[in-house]
């Protein structure tokens, strides 16, 4: 098994033979891979939620985000070996990167939010004295959780939207280029069938 600088280098090596078209199209590839990861993310949550296995689900978080780090780093190198010769590529593949980070990062607060509801709720119903009322910090506390998992919710789907513009442009731009390239050979090819007349 080759080690993480090796694995490096040889991407570092793929992305210098390889055209912008081909350093596109594997980006559009590790994108797909980091969307799989974060629903594994979202899944291990669930599963947590059901059975309180805190272990197996710090296994799967220190497994994922390693996962998530080395996608990242492949593709901070594919924004950076096109910073020259495509330069509003590789800006548009920050931004991803960058609302991609802001996605993840909301979907860990809503984890701890949803812990916290949970965890009061088992606090009110454990209670053997009388039960708190509306109003009372247990109560609060719920209600400032789900007001703050609604307004998540919603920038997490303005975060969905703005990476899916962008994929969708990024997508434009790589057809535009495979359409050029077709036409530049199919031009070449009728030069090459006309000279041999």
């Amino acid at each position: 098994m080759s080690s993480p600088d090796t694995k490096k280098k040889e991407f570092e090596q793929l992305l210098t033979e390889a055209a912008p078209s081909d350093k596109l199209a594997l980006f559009f590839n590790l994108q797909e891979q980091r969307a799989t990861i974060s629903n594994k993310f979202s899944e291990a949550f669930k599963t947590f939620s059901k059975d309180q296995d805190l272990e197996e689900y710090n296994k799967k978080c220190t497994s994922i985000t390693l996962q998530l780090s080395s996608l990242g780093a492949e593709i901070i190198q594919i924004e950076n070996s096109l910073s020259t010769s495509n330069p509003e590529w590789s800006k548009t593949i920050s931004k991803i990167r960058e609302l991609e980070k802001s996605k993840f990062l909301l979907t860990v607060e809503d984890q701890v939010l949803k812990t916290e509801i949970d965890n009061s709720k088992s606090l009110i119903s454990n209670q053997v004295s009388e039960q708190p009322t509306a109003g009372s910090c247990f109560y609060e506390h719920i209600e400032i959780c789900e007001k703050q998992i609604k307004e998540n919710k919603l920038k997490f789907n303005q975060y969905i939207e703005s990476i899916n513009e962008h994929l969708e442009n990024l997508k434009y731009d790589l057809n535009e280029t495979s359409v050029g390239i077709n036409s530049g050979e199919s031009k070449e090819h009728e030069h090459t069938h006309e000279c041999k007349h």
